[in-house]
């Protein structure tokens, strides 16, 4: 037989096993819902609190074991968080003596609360993230300026972890 027919059969045969597919997401029936709650600042750094929201609430998206939510009245849990405080640590200076850092640490602090309405149970945790910045060609932006999206992961990430851990 010739190969391009061969190769012709094989691609037909192929869209035609596929005409009936159609791609459909299966939600687990025992995946929890979790409603999360605006992130309150208290640690009053400017901006930060919504990006928190917004990285954690993506990551809770990507979770197998919990389901995302609008609002606490169709939630089985609902997740606070509070940034309680934000450090920033120098690390070194500049070595003309300006007193300007050069590289430092950062280090934020958040405290997220798992409610369960139905049991009246609260699970309470304290998730700290650092991440290190350093000074590029000269010039030391505010090293919450860079960290920023990076502690936001960071935080995501543990919140997420520690709320699948808390829900099984």
């Amino acid at each position: 037989m010739n190969p391009s027919r061969t190769l012709a059969l094989a691609c037909l045969l192929v869209l035609v096993g596929c005409t009936g597919y159609e791609s459909v997401r299966v939600e687990p029936a025992d995946r929890v819902a979790v409603a999360l709650l605006p992130v309150r600042n208290e640690a009053y750094l400017p901006g930060f609190a919504p990006v928190v929201q917004e990285r954690v609430r993506e990551d809770l998206l990507r979770s197998r074991t919990v389901r995302l939510v609008t609002g606490p009245g169709e939630a089985d849990r609902t997740l606070a968080l509070v940034l309680t405080d934000y450090q920033e640590a120098p690390l070194s200076f500049e070595s003309d003596d300006t007193g300007i850092p050069s590289s430092a640490e950062t280090e934020l602090t958040v405290r997220a609360r798992l409610e369960n309405p139905a049991s009246g149970t609260t699970r309470e945790t304290e998730v700290r993230v650092r991440e290190p910045v350093f000074a590029d060609s000269g010039s030391f932006v505010g090293p919450l300026d860079q960290s920023q999206s990076i502690l936001a992961g960071r935080v995501a990430r543990k919140v997420r972890a520690w709320v699948e851990q808390s829900v099984r």
